[in-house]
């Protein structure tokens, strides 16, 4: 009832818009709120903290569950889920600490095929996605559980390439380091079947 949102409940692509909004007023504030990354210790600090989790027992049941409610509206898997982001059948060959570099920290490596835009209009609308498809005419963004909007080019006023993942960067307030170890053995235990 405050009308006051803490600035890690604000995903990337909201941040993005914000950033992007007409109003300069609006755009300065939030280039000023949302400017800062994670310091270097507080992530570091974060990653030894998860590290310990992945030594620990893992839950494949409980990680189906973890991935199923946190993943699966970007990321697909076998035929369950959305390809916003990238295929995860690579992710087999990564070591689980790799993985959870990439859960932590995901701007910190963008594949240039899901690097994300936000697209603002003449009309003052804002659209963040990755590029879905783009013809003489028009751009097709695509975000979270496969969406896409689809702009006019004679309607765009500017087109900027982000430098943020739209993977939500504050993942880790809601995924417990025990629930990201499980997510990540569910994940190896899903590529592996036929």
């Amino acid at each position: 009832e405050k009308k006051t949102v803490a600035i890690a409940q604000i995903d990337a692509s909201r941040r993005e818009r914000l950033m992007a909004a007409r109003d300069e007023t609006v755009s300065a504030r939030a280039r000023r709120l949302f400017a800062t990354r994670p310091l270097e210790a507080e992530l570091r600090s974060r990653v030894v903290r998860y590290q310990k989790a992945l030594k620990g027992k893992r839950n494949l049941r409980r990680g189906r569950e973890v991935f199923a409610r946190h993943c699966l509206a970007c990321h697909r898997l076998k035929k369950e889920g959305h390809a916003v982001g990238p295929d995860l059948a690579g992710v087999i060959k990564k070591p689980d600490e790799a993985i959870l570099l990439e859960f932590l920290n995901p701007s910190a490596t963008i594949e240039p095929a899901f690097q994300s835009y936000t697209v603002v209009t003449a009309a003052g609308r804002i659209y963040t996605g990755t590029l879905a498809a783009e013809s003489a005419t028009s751009l097709t963004l695509r975000r979270e559980k496969g969406l896409t909007d689809t702009v006019l080019r004679k309607e765009i006023e500017s087109v900027k390439a982000s430098a943020v993942s739209l993977m939500p960067s504050n993942l880790f307030e809601k995924i417990s380091p025990a629930e990201i170890a499980d997510a990540i053995a569910y994940l190896r235990h899903a590529l592996k079947q036929p």
